[in-house]
């Protein structure tokens, strides 16, 4: 009997043992988290935290997508530190206020980093981008703040806490990290739910203030803010996986007052089993489960202020009832861009829009656009092989509308682009799975075609692009960083990435 307690409880004590022992293991690497130097931002204020608990493109991957956030800061020096932070423990606070941007960051670059500062100088990787002068005492006797000038203007302020380098726009704001790694003032929380032992992380929230927070650096609308609406929050981690790639995963909320599928219409995962016809070649595609216009808060708010004005509107641009447009829009659409289109003689890229399943909705949308409402049938100048009803008008604009009794397309694209149906499960085997949401993009590809319509091009000047060129650019430096890429949703509220062929940021801290 003493023997049985003896073996019960010594497996009992060895459990928690090696329990005990593996944490202490697994959790020395990280020490105190980082972003409890971070001071919580006030409510109502748009925010995002950008966390690396460890080297993600160590191994020969990427951040791929995940890397365009380092690029969300509106100075060069703080996108630099960013960049930095690819490489390194670390974390980024971004708010944006009425006011415009504030900064925060921690790195842990390591012994020998820090002990340049506490020495009184610069690291030759940060002298190459700063001059930096102490500019007097921090909280503690002996610990200097660090005044930083960035080669391309700019300032910043840095100064050493234990292994960190506590970063910000003022030392006051220096002091209140401080004062929040001690748990004198609120700071933000890193408890990460999605995949929480991967490298990187990501927390974005636009406060219900969609008008102030910028999408991967591309200007807000901010004429556009919506007062007082539900906040959408997105949560992300991403590692590296070699050679040059990545995955992630994210969870969001309140993303529904965003799309014009609704609450509703992305419930319901679809098999995308059915071929589909694509532009060859072909630089991007996304299909989503459902499409319903009708269910975002703007047109509703407008039935109300004008019950017949959408039934009107419809029956003007396409001679069908708001009935008949509902059933032809229900159901999944895919969007894709890539082949050759023309507006006014110049090439461009051209885009697609797919209605898969419509049967004889496509075939009744497609002839009433194209006959009893426009008329053009007679003008139609080529036939589209394979549909049965449509075609396409090659002036001025290279467009085309076509259906036959599996599905419907319209677009601005020449009809000699278009590819023989294929399955999407062609693209990426990350299709298989049903998905109420799926996007493929051939980086390189889509940068080639962004290209076409750049400053300078005949096709800039004609669309009037002179006030989006700062928009265009970061397009252009999205698509440079995606490589090919493929990303699905399960559910509406969360989905995973998959992505090859991105090198890695080499910029050591």
């Amino acid at each position: 009997m003493r023997k049985k307690t003896f073996i019960y409880w010594g497996a009992i004590f060895l459990t928690v043992l090696l329990v005990g022992t593996g944490a202490a293991l697994l959790g020395r690497g990280r020490g105190p988290r980082m972003a409890s130097c971070l001071p919580k931002p006030p409510a109502g204020v748009p925010y995002v935290l950008v966390e690396t608990i460890a080297d993600p493109v160590g191994s020969g991957g990427s951040e791929g997508p995940f890397g365009l956030v380092r690029s969300l800061p509106d100075e060069v020096a703080w996108q630099n530190l960013m960049e930095m932070g690819a490489q390194a423990p670390s974390a980024f606070l971004l708010a944006f206020g009425e006011n415009g941007q504030r900064h925060w960051g921690v790195l842990a670059p390591g012994r020998e980093t820090v002990q340049f500062f506490l020495n009184g100088r610069l690291p030759a990787a940060w002298a190459d981008l700063f001059e930096g002068s102490q500019a007097g005492e921090g909280q503690e006797k002996g610990n200097a703040t660090w005044k930083l000038v960035h080669t391309q203007g700019g300032e910043l302020y840095l100064r050493v806490e234990g292994s960190f380098l506590l970063l910000a726009d003022s030392p006051e704001e220096l002091d209140r990290m401080q004062s929040a790694k001690n748990r004198r003032l609120e700071s933000l929380s890193a408890a990460w739910r999605v995949q929480p032992g991967w490298t990187g992380h990501l927390r974005m929230t636009d406060a219900g203030r969609p008008g102030l927070l910028p999408f991967f650096g591309i200007k807000a609308e901010r004429g556009e803010e919506v007062p007082s609406v539900k906040p959408f929050t997105m949560e992300a981690a991403w590692r590296g996986v070699p050679p040059f790639g990545g995955e992630g995963a994210w969870a969001w909320e309140g993303a529904e007052r965003m799309f014009p599928w609704g609450k509703g219409g992305l419930s319901v995962p679809v098999r995308w089993d059915m071929k589909l016809t694509f532009p060859q070649p072909l630089a991007l595609a996304v299909g989503c489960a459902g499409f319903d216009p009708f269910r975002t808060e703007k047109a509703q708010s407008e039935d109300v202020a004008d019950p017949g004005g959408r039934e009107r509107f419809l029956r003007a641009w396409t001679g069908l009832s708001e009935e008949e447009v509902r059933r032809f829009l229900e159901g999944p659409v895919v969007f894709s861009v890539g082949g050759a289109a023309r507006a006014m003689g110049f090439a461009t890229p051209g885009f697609l829009v797919e209605f898969p399943g419509r049967k004889e909705e496509g075939l009744d949308f497609v002839r009433s656009l194209l006959g009893e409402r426009w008329g053009i049938s007679g003008l139609l100048g080529r036939e589209v092989m394979g549909f049965e009803v449509g075609g396409a008008v090659p002036l001025p604009f290279t467009v085309m509308a076509a259906a036959n009794r599996e599905t419907a397309v319209l677009g601005y694209l020449d009809p000699q682009s278009l590819q023989s149906p294929r399955s999407i499960v062609e693209l990426s085997p990350e299709f298989e799975e049903p998905s109420v949401f799926w996007a493929w993009v051939d980086g390189p590809a889509l940068t080639g075609e962004l290209q076409t319509l750049a400053p300078g091009s005949p096709v800039y000047r004609l669309m009037g692009l002179g006030e989006k060129a700062e928009n265009l650019e970061r397009l252009v430096q999205l698509a440079e960083r995606l490589g090919r890429l493929a990303a699905v949703m399960p559910r509406a509220d969360s989905g995973h990435v998959r992505w090859t062929g991105v090198e890695a940021s080499k910029r050591r801290p």
